[in-house]
């Protein structure tokens, strides 16, 4: 599995804090430089800006997350020149959703704390993970969290191991999508429009996402009611599902 993670090598460092008696910076390795200045000042702790990026997973519905310091500005610059913002929460805890990631892919994370006193910035490289690294219920994860951005053809040529498709034709001659896992539970579902998602002022094709023990998804993988609109994902594929031809070693 290819995936991108992130080094603090290129890590840039900026004042971290300017005190009357003590100006303080962090170096790339996180250590701490006092330098002497106006009035006295001594801190107690002195928390390091620099993101801590996890793994980046490959393909659509990517996220960046990570940590940092709390309640940060955090910017993702993606290889085109684009970027997408957000920021850490009370525990420094950030996520910002990029898209698209493709394995040859370079992102540069920036970080900006309080009042602007800290900037740093990690880049990303490419890195192949070895598959004990990666569970199966990880890349599952992963799967089901992109379902929704991802095109039928690119749905079947993903699906995790043991995971199997079929598409067939509903009583309204309309053609559907289901993909089940490795111990045959219904985790995909797409489906034309219904009574439901009528009623929510669409009529595109859907998709239903289930967790391992059968709980309805919405498109953040958070569990929502059987009926519930959240749980109707828009999925605007229809010609692709058309022509879509599953391989035989794929469906079931």
């Amino acid at each position: 599995m290819a995936s991108l993670s992130a080094t603090g090598a290129t890590t840039k460092t900026k004042l971290y804090y300017d005190s009357d008696e003590f100006d303080f910076t962090i170096d790339e390795n996180g250590a701490i430089t006092q330098a002497k200045s106006r009035s006295m000042f001594k801190p107690t702790t002195v928390a390091t800006p620099f993101p801590r990026v996890n793994l980046v997973g490959v393909g659509k519905g990517v996220s960046v997350t990570g940590t940092t310091l709390p309640h940060a500005k955090v910017i993702v610059t993606l290889p085109n020149g684009s970027r997408r913002t957000g920021a850490a929460d009370a525990k420094g805890i950030f996520k910002i959703p990029v898209g698209t990631v493709s394995a040859l892919d370079n992102l540069e994370i920036f970080v900006t704390g309080k009042n602007n006193s800290t900037t740093s910035y990690t880049k990303s490289k490419t890195e192949n993970v070895p598959h004990s690294q990666t569970t199966q219920k990880e890349k599952e994860d992963a799967f089901l969290k992109g379902a929704q951005d991802m095109a039928p053809e690119d749905l079947i040529n993903n699906l995790p191991k043991g995971w199997k498709a079929r598409k067939y034709n509903g009583s309204d001659g309309k053609p559907r999508l289901s993909i089940k896992d490795g111990a045959g539970n219904l985790r995909i579902r797409v489906d034309a429009p219904d009574k439901i998602q009528s009623k929510h002022s669409t009529d595109n094709y859907h998709m239903h996402k289930y967790d391992e023990d059968g709980n309805h998804l919405d498109s953040s993988d958070n569990i929502v009611g059987r009926k519930s609109a959240s749980g109707h994902i828009k999925y605007d594929w229809l010609k692709a599902l058309i022509k879509l031809v599953i391989p035989k070693n794929k469906g079931f």
